[in-house]
């Protein structure tokens, strides 16, 4: 069997790339799939395609990761719809490719927000339901720029770099509770 047939997959970032991949991956590995996104009609068209090529449960929410609010409201819904959050992917991000002296404050601020502050806050509203229902999976997506920098992306590695902090940490933390 596959290990991820009947499980939950929560993807953020899922409209395109990197997690509408994810996404469609999952499902076609039997996986129940729910999208989370800012764009409400990529994200029609990736469930769409989904539900074209797998028949599996697939769910669309349209919001910002770095809304703690609207976020709080989709954990809440797939809590009261009764779904096990098996596995969360944080892949939503972006970069501003510019020199720290070109990069605005505000730009600076909403890189921070999307790529730091979302991971944190969401994976911090789906660790009670994985301890919850006995263990699940965490995988935050981060960039070779968390490692080793490059010109024009200070800000970007700054944010990515703070990804790869807490994901280890985050491991130590969640392993007692079966949640890698």
């Amino acid at each position: 069997m596959n290990k991820l047939e009947k499980k939950t997959v929560v993807i953020t970032g899922a409209s395109g790339g990197l997690g509408k991949e994810i996404a469609v991956q999952s499902a076609k590995a039997g996986a129940n799939v729910v999208l989370i996104a800012r764009n409400s009609s990529k994200l029609a068209e990736v469930k769409a395609e989904i539900e074209e090529k797998a028949a599996v449960r697939v769910l669309a929410y349209s919001c910002d990761v770095s809304v703690s609010d609207e976020m709080a409201n989709i954990f809440a819904d797939l809590k009261n719809q009764g779904l096990r959050m098996d596995v969360l992917v944080n892949n939503a991000g972006f970069g501003l490719f510019e020199d720290v002296v070109d990069i605005t404050l505000p730009e600076s601020k909403r890189m921070l927000d999307v790529n730091v502050y979302g991971v944190i806050a969401s994976t911090k509203m789906a660790v009670p339901y994985m301890i919850a229902q006995g263990g699940g999976h965490i995988i935050n997506i981060a960039s070779q720029a968390g490692k080793i920098a490059t010109p024009k992306s200070s800000v970007y590695a700054a944010t990515k770099h703070a990804v790869l902090g807490f994901s280890s940490a985050l491991r130590l933390e969640m392993e007692e509770y079966g949640i890698r």
